[in-house]
Order: structure tokens, then sequence, then C-alpha cells
């Protein structure tokens, strides 16, 4: 965690920009820092920002417990970042705890647990909604995804809907465009998400490999399934027989990430 020392000698718009990305950590990992710093970081606030911790009690008011002090400071980095017009949705980029980047106040490029080996990325072919493109950034990110491909006819990454649905997510992880009869060795094996496959449920995921996702309407190519090593399904019981492709493939990954966190406890 950066010292106030150093917090003091940084230009007024870096210090609270390095000021919302330590609340946002506090609160994310419902964490706080001794009072002593907290109390030094409030007065760098008020310093920097006057007026900005008036909502603020002192953290060692009587009866301020941790979660009332949480609170208070969720609500002073909101405030803090209208203010600097840093879009509210990037806070969710902060990695679980024990990931090794909370420190460096910076999203990070899918810091993966230690000790990992884990490769796991995302082909999109034909995605044609930029809502459902942006979506499928978005899960991937938060549940691991080291790179995702985009076949020519998606969506640009800088679409305005794409970026609306994807939060920020876009420029965590590496993103390529390229047909999918160029995808790198590397990428396999391919598991294509498409009906008529072995449910996620069971499916023994490797450790490392490429899910295909498919066209909203046609799902995916003839060529993709037949590239792909395996085909794998979300089972569905209820009266409606599809899923919408952001939510097939977030549950797919889910199932992927939960299987591959029991492998590495045992």
């Amino acid at each position: 965690m950066i010292t106030l020392r150093k917090l003091r000698k940084l230009p007024p718009d870096t210090r609270l920009r390095k000021v919302v990305r330590l609340l946002d950590g506090f609160v994310h990992y419902r964490s706080l820092p001794d009072h002593r710093y907290l109390e030094g970081l409030l007065d760098l606030i008020s310093e920097t920002s006057p007026g900005d911790t008036a909502i603020v009690p002192p953290p060692t008011a009587a009866g301020a417990d941790n979660e009332a002090i949480l609170r208070v400071l969720d609500n002073l980095r909101y405030e803090l970042r209208s203010r600097l017009g840093i879009p509210v949705g990037d806070w969710d980029l902060l990695p679980p705890a024990g990931y090794g980047i909370a420190d460096r106040g910076e999203p990070g490029m899918n810091d993966l647990p230690l000790g990992t080996t884990r490769t796991v990325s995302v082909y999109m072919e034909s995605i044609r909604s930029p809502f459902n493109a942006g979506s499928i950034i978005r899960s991937a990110v938060a549940l691991g995804v080291v790179r995702i491909g985009m076949s020519p006819d998606c969506p640009t990454t800088d679409h305005p809907r794409l970026l609306r649905s994807a939060r920020g997510a876009e420029r965590s992880v590496e993103i390529q465009r390229f047909p999918l009869t160029a995808l790198p060795d590397d990428w396999r094996p391919l598991l294509a998400l498409e009906v008529g496959g072995r449910s996620v449920d069971s499916f023994p995921f490797p450790e490392s490999g490429t899910l295909l996702v498919g066209s909203e309407e046609l799902g995916l190519t003839g060529e993709a399934l037949e590239t792909a090593e395996e085909r794998i399904s979300v089972r569905m019981t209820g009266v409606k027989g599809s899923l919408n492709v952001g939510v097939a493939c977030g549950i797919a990954l889910h199932a992927w990430y939960v299987q591959a966190q029991m492998t590495e406890l045992r």
C-alpha cells in the first residue's frame, strides 16, 4: 500500500485517482488499514479537494465499527469518482483477494492465482450484437479468461453498446481479431458451446483451452464444430429451450472455473 508521504508528492489529480483506487480496495476486500493511516488519508483528501470528507466521521469515533466506516468510504469513493469523471463500473475490475495486485491499486491483466498454469481463452464466431459481445467480454474477464478472439464480422471493440455492456473489461484482457482458420495452435483444445453436447456440469474441462461461442441465431458454423475437439452444452429443464449466448457463455466459463478451483484444492 502506498505511503501517505508518497501520495503527497503526486500531482493533485493523480493523487485523488490513486486515493479512489485505495478506497476501492478497502471496500472491495472489506478490509481497512490502521486508524492512523485512514485518518491521514482523509486529511489528504480534504487538503486536495476541500469539502469531500465532510460526511466522513473520524474512524475512531465511538460506535464507528468497521462496517459503518466501509459504508462511509463507499459513498466517498463514488463522490470522488463523479468529480474526477471516472466511470463507476470500473471498480469491479479489482481481482479477488490473494491475486497479488491489490497493493498496486490498478486493474490487472487477469492476474491468476499463484502457482496456476491455467490458460483459458474465448473465441467469438459471428457474434453480431455489440451488447452480447460486451457481455461475453465482461463475463470472461470476471472468470479468469486471459485472451479473447473475435471473428472479423464481430462488432469492433470501440462500439458504444459493446463498451456499455463490457463495463471497462475490454481494457483488462487481450483481444485479437482473426478468422477461426487462423486460430493459433496454442489456443487448443477447442470446446464448442452448442446444443447436443456433453453437459458443462459433468464435462472434464482441460486445464487450458478455448471456448467457442457462435452466432445468436445460427450458432457455430459446421467448420467450427468440425475443428473443435469437444462439444459442450448447458442443460435446460424449463419451458424455454434456449439461452442468450452471453448467458450461456458465462455459465460454461463458470463451470470451467469452479472445476479448476476444485482441482487446485485437491
